[in-house]
Protein backbone atom coordinates (compact mmCIF):
# COMPACT_ATOMS: atom_id res chain seq x y z
CA UNK A 1 0.00 0.00 0.00
CA UNK A 2 2.57 2.18 0.75
CA UNK A 3 4.35 1.95 -2.38
CA UNK A 4 1.04 2.79 -4.30
CA UNK A 5 0.36 5.68 -2.29
CA UNK A 6 3.74 7.64 -2.38
CA UNK A 7 3.17 7.73 -6.38
CA UNK A 8 -0.12 8.91 -5.69
CA UNK A 9 0.47 11.61 -3.61
CA UNK A 10 3.37 12.68 -5.83
CA UNK A 11 1.06 12.44 -8.84
CA UNK A 12 -1.45 14.73 -6.63
CA UNK A 13 1.52 17.26 -5.92
CA UNK A 14 2.85 17.22 -9.21
CA UNK A 15 -0.56 18.34 -10.54
CA UNK A 16 -1.12 20.92 -7.94
CA UNK A 17 2.32 22.41 -8.95
CA UNK A 18 1.43 22.23 -13.06
CA UNK A 19 -2.03 23.94 -11.97
CA UNK A 20 -0.19 26.86 -10.09
CA UNK A 21 2.56 27.63 -12.37
CA UNK A 22 -0.75 27.72 -15.50
CA UNK A 23 -2.59 29.89 -12.85
CA UNK A 24 0.53 31.88 -12.34
CA UNK A 25 1.27 32.00 -16.05
CA UNK A 26 -2.02 33.28 -16.76
CA UNK A 27 -2.05 36.06 -13.96
CA UNK A 28 1.25 37.36 -15.55
CA UNK A 29 -0.47 37.40 -18.84
CA UNK A 30 -3.17 39.45 -17.44
CA UNK A 31 -1.03 42.18 -15.09
CA UNK A 32 1.29 42.86 -19.07
CA UNK A 33 -2.05 43.11 -20.63
CA UNK A 34 -3.16 45.12 -17.81
CA UNK A 35 -0.15 47.34 -17.61
CA UNK A 36 0.10 47.97 -21.61
CA UNK A 37 -3.32 49.23 -21.05
CA UNK A 38 -2.17 51.29 -18.59
CA UNK A 39 0.25 52.70 -20.51
CA UNK A 40 -1.67 53.79 -23.77
CA UNK A 41 -3.89 55.52 -21.20
CA UNK A 42 -1.09 57.42 -19.60
CA UNK A 43 -0.48 58.41 -23.54
CA UNK A 44 -4.03 59.23 -24.30
CA UNK A 45 -4.40 61.57 -21.00
CA UNK A 46 -0.87 62.83 -21.70
CA UNK A 47 -2.14 63.75 -25.29
CA UNK A 48 -5.65 65.40 -23.55
CA UNK A 49 -3.61 67.54 -21.26
CA UNK A 50 -1.12 68.83 -24.36
CA UNK A 51 -4.19 70.07 -26.06
CA UNK A 52 -6.10 71.24 -22.97
CA UNK A 53 -2.54 73.17 -22.65
CA UNK A 54 -2.50 74.37 -26.31
CA UNK A 55 -6.34 75.31 -25.87
CA UNK A 56 -6.10 77.05 -23.01
CA UNK A 57 -3.00 79.18 -24.36
CA UNK A 58 -4.82 79.94 -27.42
CA UNK A 59 -7.80 81.12 -25.52
CA UNK A 60 -5.09 83.31 -22.82
CA UNK A 61 -3.63 84.87 -25.80
CA UNK A 62 -6.76 85.76 -27.41
CA UNK A 63 -8.34 87.37 -24.17
CA UNK A 64 -5.06 88.96 -24.09
CA UNK A 65 -5.11 90.35 -27.07
CA UNK A 66 -8.48 92.05 -26.36
CA UNK A 67 -7.88 93.13 -22.98
CA UNK A 68 -4.34 94.55 -24.30
CA UNK A 69 -6.43 96.57 -26.98
CA UNK A 70 -9.26 97.48 -24.70
CA UNK A 71 -6.44 99.01 -22.41
CA UNK A 72 -4.77 100.67 -25.40
CA UNK A 73 -8.36 102.11 -26.28
CA UNK A 74 -9.49 102.99 -22.83
CA UNK A 75 -5.79 105.33 -22.25
CA UNK A 76 -6.03 106.97 -25.63
CA UNK A 77 -9.60 108.22 -24.65
CA UNK A 78 -8.13 109.03 -21.09
CA UNK A 79 -5.24 110.61 -22.79
CA UNK A 80 -7.84 112.47 -25.77
CA UNK A 81 -9.64 113.98 -23.02
CA UNK A 82 -6.60 115.31 -20.75
CA UNK A 83 -5.68 116.94 -24.04
CA UNK A 84 -8.54 118.58 -25.03
CA UNK A 85 -9.03 119.90 -20.79
CA UNK A 86 -5.68 121.50 -21.61
CA UNK A 87 -6.49 122.60 -24.71
CA UNK A 88 -9.83 124.54 -22.80
CA UNK A 89 -7.51 125.63 -19.84
CA UNK A 90 -5.00 127.39 -22.14
CA UNK A 91 -7.43 129.21 -24.37
CA UNK A 92 -9.39 130.14 -21.27
CA UNK A 93 -12.68 129.04 -22.61
CA UNK A 94 -14.44 126.85 -20.28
Amino acid sequence: GLALAIPSRYRTASAGIRADLECTTTLTTALTALNVQIAALRTKVDELNHRVNQYLTSVFEEVGGVLCGAASFSSKITLDLILVGSKKGKSGSP
